[in-house]
């Protein structure tokens, strides 16, 4: 692990302590490719931000504190020039939300037994003077590779001023490639790890929402929407001596569309989605059968929820990869594999092609049943904010207002009922998305369209519909905390792996619909 103290002096002032007494805090020392974007030395900077040095080690700083074995803050640091004051925005309640996110888009990522993003995690926050805290938590001892990647500064990418163009990205490694953390503790067996994974000894997530009455901030009975990704392998993530390889073992391109050398180091299927607080349930493929036999389940929004029917049929029927449907359009599975003609007889799972969280017809059967849907899982965000689109972060928030009208007007099939009765089947029967976390890219679409999906502008408008869900009492898929650990892994620039929803987001709808039930053996 490289640390060092950091020494006192006219070229490095005091570093932030962020709450940790300043004996306990320690420099990161960067590795000798630590650097700005670009291998051939200083990259240009495209977004006019200066750069106050000829070294990235001159630019940005990072610390740590660890609180204790497990736990601590990660500061990073930039040395001026962060555009704390800059306007971005005519929108008052939107500019508030982006200030406390901080002027830059910071993603660190702990790469190890497990995998966590703790640059967009819940103990983030922005301190005016160019320092982002970012609090870890880990609970599986290891070795964990530190990368830290600066994407955009200066409040770029929540810019929607008139004229805005695409959002300047950059991707500069203040730390390079070779900084570890060792978190303390013996190393884990296989029997640890499998335990981790099943959540032995916690109490079983309830993802239900109570039918009546006050719901609390968390949908989880046991535990708040602070999961992680837990490796399936208690070891062999990789090895600290080896230089950092720009291609995982997989067959994988490391440009892959981005328009940006990326250098992740660890693969996405090695992972499953665990909540810190309780236990989720992991189905087979023949019990997640079994769940939805002669159930309706309806996927409502954009591309991302043709790709999670398409997960949902690889894990269902006995296939990876599975394809079906067209693009932008809305369709229903076939049978296919041991998704057999009697089963999907019985069994309907359509996509509704609804990218602009229009509504209409949201509770009507899309298969041309009369019955309306068992469940409704649905999510619009990632196109409001492309290059089409562009929506200004109020014209999302009166949307996701109007939204809700509609899920009140029609969720109980009946106008007369009151709003109780409503609520109840409500939230016996709907799941709200959050909008998927945009992996990293500046190809020439994203630049061409003048693409506006940014993290930034992403999770603020997840803070918003999340707010509103809850107040429902409504359960919420975590897919931005799951998917903003993978941006860096993905081989598709603009949508989620299979894989990585098989091990996320399919099983949260098996525990919505059957998790209190008694499984077949």
């Amino acid at each position: 692990m490289k640390i060092g103290k950091q020494p006192l002096s006219s070229t490095h002032p005091e570093p932030p302590t962020g709450g940790c007494p300043f004996m306990e805090l320690a420099q990161l020392k960067p590795s000798s490719d630590a650097r700005f974007e670009g291998e051939g030395g200083l990259a240009p900077r495209l977004d006019g931000n200066p750069v106050h040095g000829t070294n990235i080690t001159d630019v940005y700083k990072v610390y740590i504190c660890k609180h204790s074995e497990h736990a601590g803050t990660i500061l990073v640091k930039r040395l001026g020039g962060c555009g704390d004051d800059r306007r971005f925005s005519k929108d008052a309640a939107y500019a508030a939300h982006a200030r406390k996110l901080g002027p830059a888009e910071i993603d660190v990522w702990l790469e190890g037994p497990e995998l966590i993003n703790v640059g967009w995690g819940p103990g983030a926050k922005y301190n005016r003077g160019c320092v982002k805290e970012l609090m870890y938590n880990l609970t599986t001892p290891g070795r964990y590779h530190v990368n830290v990647v600066v994407g955009r500064e200066n409040y770029v990418g929540a810019l929607e001023l008139e004229g805005a163009g695409w959002p300047v990205a950059h991707y500069d490694q203040p730390l390079g490639s070779q900084v570890f953390l060792d978190i303390g503790g013996p190393a884990p067996t296989t029997e640890t790890m499998q335990g981790i994974l099943v959540g032995r000894g916690l109490p079983l997530c309830n993802l239900n929402p109570p039918t009546a009455g006050p719901v609390n901030i968390s949908w989880y009975s046991s535990g708040p929407l602070d999961g992680r990704w837990v490796s399936n392998s208690p070891a062999d993530h990789f090895r600290p001596l080896d230089s950092v390889s720009f291609v995982p073992k997989e067959t994988w391109e490391p440009e892959s569309g981005r328009g940006v050398t990326m250098r992740p180091w660890l693969w996405h299927e090695r992972y499953k989605w665990v909540p810190n607080q309780c236990g989720i349930r992991t189905f087979t493929s023949e019990q997640a059968r079994s769940c939805l036999a002669g159930k309706r389940v309806q996927v409502r929004g954009d591309s991302h929820g043709r790709q999670l029917v398409n997960a949902l049929a690889g894990f269902l029927c006995g296939g990876t990869g599975i394809t079906q449907g067209v693009v932008h359009q809305s369709w229903c599975l076939k049978p296919t594999g041991e998704c057999s003609a009697s089963f999907m007889g019985a069994t309907t799972i359509c996509v509704v092609h609804d990218p602009l969280g229009g509504g209409a017809g949201l509770w009507a059967p899309a298969d041309g049943n009369t019955a309306a849907p068992d469940l409704i899982v649905a999510n619009f965000g990632q196109h409001l904010a492309d290059g089409s689109h562009r929506w200004p972060n109020k014209k999302y928030r009166d949307l996701i207002d109007t939204f809700i009208e509609s899920l009140l007007a029609g969720g109980a099939g009946n106008p007369s009922r009151d709003r109780d009765e409503k609520l109840a089947r409500l939230r016996r029967r709907f799941l709200w998305m959050e909008t998927n976390a945009m992996s990293f890219r500046k190809d020439s679409f994203a630049q061409g369209t003048n693409d506006w999906r940014t993290n930034t502008r992403i999770s603020i408008m997840n803070e918003y519909a999340n707010a509103k869900m809850r107040k429902l009492g409504v359960g919420i898929i975590p897919t931005f905390a799951q998917t903003i650990a993978m941006t860096q892994t993905q081989p598709d620039p603009a949508h989620v792996n299979h894989k990585v929803l098989e091990n996320s987001v399919v099983q949260h709808i098996f525990q919505f619909l059957c998790g209190q039930e008694k499984l077949p053996n």
